[in-house]
């Protein structure tokens, strides 16, 4: 719907795992870079992209996951309609609790998120910092692992 932002995107990105000996912890980190470029160079940007979290097997096969983000996205061109060049990060705070709930593969699985987006970016006129805000998101839901 909007031509100026076709174009492309390229991620290398990786994760790792790894379960400590003797324990039912399991901790993870990964991260990457991701090149998009649109058609017009405002809306083209480099993203650095880190995330680490933690996995706790619990008694009666609860499961614990506590998990942090963090992304900061440079675009690559001075912004033409608010004359700076745009840079934006955004943090992100997860935790869930999962329990088999008929068979080892489905799952019922409450989780609950916080994110907090921050940029450069505020509109002259009225102060507005229109790409700045915070969501907490809470949810309640069935999973399948297969």
């Amino acid at each position: 719907t909007n031509d100026d932002r076709s174009g492309h995107g390229n991620l290398l990105d990786a994760d790792l795992y790894y379960s400590l000996p003797g324990s039912k912890v399991q901790i993870f980190g990964g991260g990457g870079y991701e090149s998009n470029s649109a058609d017009l160079r405002n809306y083209s940007y480099g993203e650095y992209k880190a995330r680490a979290g933690v996995r706790f097997f619990l008694p009666w096969q609860l499961q614990v996951g506590l998990t942090g983000k963090l992304n900061r996205k440079v675009y690559d061109e001075v912004d033409t309609f608010f004359g700076i060049r745009r840079k934006d990060t955004k943090w992100e705070a997860a935790c869930s609790l999962s329990r088999p709930i008929y068979q080892e593969w489905l799952r019922l699985v409450a989780d609950y998120r916080f994110t907090r987006s921050d940029s450069n970016i505020k509109e002259s006129a009225t102060g507005v910092e229109t790409f700045d805000y915070e969501r907490h998101q809470a949810t309640l839901s069935v999973a399948m692992n297969f």
